[in-house]
């Protein structure tokens, strides 16, 4: 979807791009604020999912004791495993 090492911005983030920056190959998928998030105990892991309400779309992680799959409310798939895919706070990162 992305080239590595391209960065797709929605806004400017100067925190989460140092954080970013750090790693030699990344991207960052888009910013925007938690609005749900549920979790429960299966057979001994952690599921559940992640909402984030970005400009225009809500993207979605799915997870299962890690951060499995990140996809857009319309179906995009934009990260799965093995791709590390990881949430950055933006005011301490």
């Amino acid at each position: 979807i992305f080239e590595t090492g391209e960065v797709k911005f929605n806004h400017s983030i100067d925190t989460i791009q140092a954080v970013a920056r750090a790693g030699q190959r990344w991207v960052l998928i888009s910013d925007g604020k938690i609005i749900n998030a549920e979790r429960h105990t299966a057979g001994g892991f952690a599921r559940g999912h992640v909402s984030i309400e970005t400009a225009g779309r809500i993207l979605i992680i799915d997870f299962q004791n890690e951060n499995l799959l990140a996809r857009f409310d319309d179906g995009e798939i934009v990260a799965s495993v093995s791709d590390l895919i990881t949430l950055v706070e933006q005011d301490s990162a």
